[in-house]
């Protein structure tokens, strides 16, 4: 299994960094590989994500939110063809 972990400290308030992670709507001005989130942002809930790198196609999944806390954390897990040949769990954490 190979993992990514990447951390940035944020001057801002739980409060301020959770609301820019939950506005979808405003991604593309800070997210430089995830370009669009359509869907609630509730446990259980499923998200529409389009994820794409810089100079490539991009592809669009569907996700499922695995752990919404207010102002704490936003964890959701990613399934491409077969869960078996590629998943992935994209978290954060404030």
């Amino acid at each position: 299994m190979y993992e990514i972990i990447t951390d940035i400290e944020i001057t801002g308030s739980p409060a301020q960094v959770w609301q820019a992670l939950t506005d979808f709507q405003s991604y593309p001005r800070w997210n430089p590989s995830i370009r669009s989130i359509r869907g609630n942002a509730a446990n259980g809930h499923n998200l529409k994500v389009f994820f794409q790198l810089h100079g490539s196609i991009g592809l669009k999944f569907w996700v499922v939110v695995i752990s919404f806390v207010l102002e704490e954390e936003l964890r959701w897990m990613g399934r491409l063809m077969f869960p078996a040949l590629f998943s992935g769990e994209h978290y954060f954490l404030i």
